[in-house]
């Protein structure tokens, strides 16, 4: 039995198989990425609130904020951790707002105080990690392939920034741009984050993705999506004139809208996908 390729040579395979690396007939070719537990191991948010939380760095009336998606929410008898964990157990709580209701946690709080704090966390071994199979791709796809690379993240933008820049995803000389985009906060004059988001930019979750690569790149062509969630269904289904290449670093079978996707697909609609431990291991 043939053992998975990795997930390097997987993907530069199936590219080279369906585009015969000839990315230079596309005006501007990218690369779209989601970032946690896809570029990351782990969540650069998540964790984060567990680590602010377990610290006593964020007061515990911040949970209040969870009452914007489940107005009945006992928030006064939960830290701000416990209160987001009940919201993502409730099904009735949409998974845009509490997002976005999560990015409001830090409202208030300086923005250089948050990302000497978040340096601090990034030290640690609950931290996230870095996929060194992601960065080695990115790299050749900059270097090598002329594409582009592109972030698009449901956390707040400031912590993927934060966690960029802690674990090496900018490149050293800065030859490449690696932009990322997430939910926007707004920032006011003081530093300070205000209590909304930016008004102006997509919700970076779910359909918010596609807004976003529509928004910022009118003009690029996906030739491979990387994502590991049924959150970024929208975004592995976006094309602009190609059908892409799309890359699942999640467990399938816990992910029911892609997997019914993915089982549905005629064998040459089935070739544009790699799947983790079928196609690839890491």
């Amino acid at each position: 039995m043939n053992q998975p390729k990795t997930l390097v040579r997987a993907v530069l395979d199936r590219l080279e198989q369906a585009f015969s690396n000839s990315f230079e007939q596309f005006e501007y070719p990218i690369a779209l990425f989601d970032w946690d537990n896809t570029c990351i191991e782990g969540d650069c948010s998540e964790a984060f609130l567990k680590y602010v939380v377990h610290h006593g760095l964020l007061e515990t009336s911040a949970a209040e904020v969870f009452t914007k998606v489940d107005p009945a929410l006992n928030w006064q008898n939960m830290n701000p951790l416990k209160a987001y964990e009940a919201c993502h157990e409730n099904p009735a709580v949409p998974r845009k707002e509490l997002y976005a209701a999560f990015s409001l946690l830090f409202s208030g709080h300086s923005l250089s105080r948050l990302k000497q704090v978040y340096s601090e966390f990034m030290q640690l071994e609950m931290a996230p990690k870095k996929r060194p199979s992601i960065l080695e791709l990115m790299d050749r796809f900059e270097t090598g392939l002329g594409i582009s690379n592109v972030i698009i993240s449901a956390s707040p933008r400031y912590m993927v920034e934060f966690c960029m820049q802690g674990l090496g995803y900018h490149r050293a000389d800065r030859k490449y741009e690696r932009p990322c985009h997430g939910l926007s906060h707004q920032t006011g004059e003081d530093g300070l984050l205000k209590d909304h988001l930016a008004s102006d930019a997509p919700v970076t979750y779910g359909p918010g993705k596609v807004e976003v690569a529509k928004m910022y790149y009118p003009n690029a062509t996906p030739v491979v999506v990387f994502g590991d969630a049924d959150t970024d269904f929208d975004m592995f289904l976006y094309e602009n004139g190609v059908s892409t290449i799309k890359v699942f670093l999640g467990d399938l079978r816990r992910q029911p809208k892609t997997q019914m996707h993915v089982e549905s697909l005629n064998t040459s609609e089935r070739e544009r996908w790699l799947l983790r431990g079928i196609d690839f291991e890491l």
